[in-house]
């Protein structure tokens, strides 16, 4: 196909803390000759720093409260079980959406959160985060056949237990898989715009980050497994340019967020329950699950643990975990809980009357049970350190567009420096300390699997035409992603966008054009429950990473 107009490639939680001393040293000299062409820096991350919102932010170009994505998972109205979100939860039209509207041809490749695929003038085939790798993930369907003709052996589920170089061969095996199911995408329906991401920096990171090691020690660390994966990434990006990309390309690279080890895990549950804030019923807290959790966790040795948790197998882990959960909610005593969590970032909500199902807190009450759960949740210290476990605990208004669309969080705690996960029922085996914090020990990893958590701040690179080289990138978030978009795409931005385009950057010789906001609609396939086995295989792969 001839060279697009517009390429945007995702690098999917790619560390600026591990790209920029590897750029210095030529350790990625693909992406080091496209910043000298252009311009590369970091960008910021929704908060929370996590891919629902994140990327969500960044092809709407509207912020959570808008668009209503905010976790991989939003309890149910009129009730607290969870379910799993997907693109039909989305109340804000995709800049993918404006493009085919306008009759510019796109194409779409391996995003999260985009299934099920919305019709677009071209094509779709979405991420990691969908249940099954057959047609329906497409659009149309009959570009899932395209994509794999002649494809053997590609693994679309998580990792698993997979650890160091097992990832590495894994992970690359899989982005040249990638590579090669979009040509023959582009081949069949060539498309003007393109976006792609490939998702190997956030993985390595969650299955192969060196345990308690920093940003700085896995950097220096230029033979070690992530560094690898990282450079065999560097490659496969100059096939995408070379394939898709001349002198009138703009190109557009960055991450929804970033990366960095752990330092432990936060059970909310746990610890809103220790400070009198979730109540469970006395009549059914005992039960055989949570007997059979509490007993194992004070007599098994930690290593037992481990090869208990690894010979499971990933359909006994994750049928064990969802009893475990299952466990947990039936036996919360909801007329006396004030505040519970949910999501798989930190969130907690006031058990309000008139707004929760079985709420307790009165409304003119919830003010100061907010003020009363944060000052609570800030005092929370690691033991080894006596330092504080969170680093901020933001009001909901603080963060999102008010008054906020979808299933906002009231309260949302991050760990300090992201170095803790704030898990919101159960933060894993491990050596437990006060109000349900567990903490990772160097030689173990942590019995979700993983071994890192995200940070902040992505990173960003950018050349083309209208990119004025050198230039210093400025402060930008995933909004601005969107706005830029449809900008370099020469196409309207609606009044009520979010984002920005930043013109002291990105140049096209015009102003940018506004239109009226206009009524969002619907786009995505019609919204259709998971199968059992749908949810568990989606599930499964969340929970690899650790968002579950």
């Amino acid at each position: 196909m001839k060279p697009v107009k517009l390429l945007m490639i995702g690098w999917d939680g790619a560390e600026p803390g591990l790209v920029e001393p590897w750029l210095t040293r030529g350790h990625l000299p693909v992406l080091a000759e496209l910043i000298r062409r252009g311009a590369g820096g970091r960008i910021r991350s929704t908060i929370p720093a996590v891919t629902p919102p994140a990327w969500t932010s960044a092809v709407t170009g509207v912020d959570p409260g808008r668009h209503g994505i905010y976790s991989f998972r939003s309890p149910r109205a009129g009730d607290y079980v969870e379910h799993l979100v997907t693109a039909t939860d989305r109340q804000y039209d995709s800049v993918w959406h404006r493009f085919s509207a306008a009759g510019r041809t796109v194409g779409v490749f391996n995003l999260s959160l985009s299934y099920p695929p919305e019709p677009v003038n071209g094509f779709l085939l979405a991420g990691f985060d969908s249940p099954v790798f057959a047609p329906p993930i497409a659009y149309p369907t009959e570009a899932f056949a395209y994509a794999t003709a002649g494809l053997s052996g590609y693994v679309h589920s998580g990792l698993g237990e997979m650890q160091g170089d097992l990832v590495e061969r894994a992970l690359n095996r899989q982005v040249d898989q990638q590579r090669d199911m979009l040509a023959a995408l582009t081949d069949h329906l060539p498309v003007e715009i393109l976006a792609a991401n490939f998702n190997s920096p956030d993985h390595v990171h969650h299955h192969a980050w060196p345990l308690s090691s920093p940003i700085e020690e896995v950097a220096a660390d230029i033979d070690g497994t992530v560094a690898r994966v990282y450079r065999h990434l560097d490659g496969l990006l100059g096939d995408l340019l070379e394939r898709y990309t001349d002198e009138e390309t703009n190109v557009v690279l960055f991450s929804d967020h970033g990366g960095g080890g752990m330092r432990g895990s936060l059970s909310l549950a746990q610890a809103l329950e220790e400070g009198g804030f979730l109540q469970r019923s006395s009549a059914r807290r005992e039960t055989a699950a949570n007997r059979l959790r509490q007993l194992g966790g004070r007599l098994l040795p930690r290593s037992w643990k481990s090869r208990f948790w690894a010979l499971a197998g990933s359909r006994r882990r994750e049928q064990a975990v969802r009893l475990l959960q299952s466990a947990w909610v039936a036996n919360v005593d909801w007329s006396r809980t004030k505040v519970f969590p949910w999501g798989s970032a930190g969130f907690l909500q006031v058990n309000q009357q008139g707004r929760e199902s079985q709420g307790c807190v009165a409304p003119g009450d919830a003010e100061r049970v907010l003020d009363d759960v944060a000052a609570y949740l800030r005092s929370l210290c690691d033991p080894t350190t006596g330092e504080a476990v969170l680093g901020a605990v933001w009001r909901g208004e603080e963060l999102f567009h008010a008054p906020p669309v979808g299933y906002a969080p009231d309260l949302l705690a991050e760990g300090k420096d992201h170095e803790y996960a704030v898990m919101p029922i159960w933060a894993g085996w491990g050596p437990e300390a006060p109000h349900g914090l567990r903490l990772v020990t160097p030689g173990e990893r942590d019995q979700r699997g993983v071994t890192a958590s995200h940070r902040l701040h992505g990173v960003l690179a950018t050349a083309g035409p209208a990119v004025r080289p050198g230039a210093p990138v400025p402060d930008l978030g995933m909004v601005d992603i969107g706005a830029t978009l449809l900008y370099l795409a020469g196409e309207p931005l609606p009044a009520d966008l979010d984002g920005q385009v930043a013109r002291s950057l990105w140049d096209t010789g015009r102003d940018p054009e506004t239109q009226a906001p206009t009524t969002s609609t619907s786009t995505s396939a019609p919204a259709t429950p998971y199968t059992s086995a749908e949810q568990e295989a989606v599930e499964e792969r969340l929970r690899d990473l650790g968002y579950m």
